[in-house]
């Protein structure tokens, strides 16, 4: 008789070892904070899509009327160690498992930004892997242990507009960037104010040591196909 080989099993998808979903009694914004295998978030679904897949609100299009508007506070922990890139493996997986996301990927060019590094190099100090964190408000943004592809997401959803991670680093870094919110401007403009009143694009090179060069970039849109609320 012929013998088959059995076919290996495909890999299961990083998962939280308990996770905890329920309504959020906080009326708007979002925030997240990471420990080694510990999660906690707060906000509506996309802004966990956003979270888990590392794109701004503008890649991200379709969906239920109730993905920007319900809100949820998750809390969840992974069985053992894992840092801030498994949690978000784990959270995508959560997010599949509990609001049943589908989504495919398409990939599209517009004109955008590419943050890349200024002639002297970054600034602040590179920090190991570890606990992850941001917060901000208008014209400010505490990041700790915080990559500049992370980095990146935040400016897209500040300018409007995609914004790619081109300075070659991979390390992660915790730093406080001020500007004047007023200021956004382009490039040209922001270098031309007063010293009192730093764009984001001043206050990029200034303070973290990269920069912002206009040019069309390539971009993934996620395109959710489907979502349900879960279970109370």
């Amino acid at each position: 008789m012929p013998v088959f080989a059995q076919q290996p099993q495909p890999a299961k998808p990083p998962a939280f070892d308990a996770a905890s979903i329920k309504p959020s009694k906080t009326a708007e914004g979002s925030d997240n904070d990471t420990s080694t295998g510990y999660f906690r978030g707060s906000g509506t679904l996309k802004a966990f899509i956003r979270m888990a897949y590392g794109v701004p609100d503008g890649q991200i299009e379709g969906g239920p009327k109730w993905l920007d508007a319900d809100r949820y506070d998750i809390e969840a922990r992974a069985e053992g160690p894992a840092d801030t890139p498994e949690l978000m493996e784990m959270l995508q997986t959560l997010l599949a498992d509990r609001f049943k996301l589908a989504y495919h990927r398409e990939s599209r060019s517009a004109a955008g930004y590419a943050l890349v590094l200024d002639k002297d190099g970054i600034k602040v100090p590179e920090e190991p892997s570890g606990s992850h964190s941001t917060s901000g408000g208008s014209g400010r943004l505490d990041a700790h242990n915080t990559s500049m592809a992370a980095l990146t997401t935040r400016l897209a959803r500040l300018l409007g507009k995609p914004v790619a991670d081109e300075t070659g680093t991979s390390g992660f870094y915790t730093f406080k960037l001020t500007w004047t919110p007023e200021r956004l401007g382009a490039p040209s403009v922001a270098e031309s104010g007063d010293n009192g009143a730093a764009s984001i694009f001043t206050a990029l090179k200034e303070q973290l040591g990269v920069k912002l060069e206009p040019r069309k970039v390539p971009f993934d849109v996620l395109v959710i196909e489907g979502a349900e609320k879960p279970p109370e």
